[in-house]
């Protein structure tokens, strides 16, 4: 085998372009043996190897294109109902995809505040209002559909047509 076989040509039909092996071997004039030969050298498997890092090394900026066409998708105003499945798909995609980017708050706002000091010299009558709930909050925003602005829409989620038993 010599190294004139190994063309850019012959390098992107193996490894970009799905072309059955016959062909391969009909294109650039060569019998099963020497194609075997050709895809098990040190040579083939170099570059196979440079390929593969290279490819390694643009996955961030494929990946931050991605996420730039999502957020321009997402931003867009529906002009209809195929249209705002669109947007709402790219939208939640665009969220999955941005998640561990946005770290969560780990504790509830009411627990950061510090707690008055109690004295018994005060009345007893005294009482301490109860933290705020925060599951109805959260179990309201749940409910809430926003569109691809996030801001709230008129819409709200179907009745239940469940029936009991």
């Amino acid at each position: 085998m010599t190294h004139t076989q190994l063309t850019t040509e012959l390098v992107h039909d193996l490894v970009v372009e799905p072309i059955p092996t016959l062909d391969i071997c009909a294109k650039h004039e060569l019998n099963l043996t020497q194609l075997r030969q050709l895809l098990e050298s040190e040579e083939f498997a170099a570059i196979v190897t440079e390929l593969d890092t290279i490819d390694r090394l643009r996955t961030p900026i494929f990946r931050r294109r991605a996420t730039n066409t999502l957020e321009a998708i997402m931003l867009q105003q529906p002009t209809g109902p195929t249209h705002a499945e669109t947007v709402r798909k790219a939208a939640a995609l665009y969220l999955r995809s941005t998640a561990h980017i946005e770290p969560r708050p780990t504790q509830p706002e009411y627990e950061s505040t510090p707690e008055p000091e109690h004295h018994p010299a005060q009345s007893s009558q005294t009482h301490r209002a109860p933290p705020p709930d925060h599951t109805a909050t959260a179990d309201a925003q749940a409910n809430t559909i926003r569109n691809a602005a996030g801001q709230p829409t008129a819409h709200h989620p179907p009745p239940s047509r469940r029936q009991s038993a």
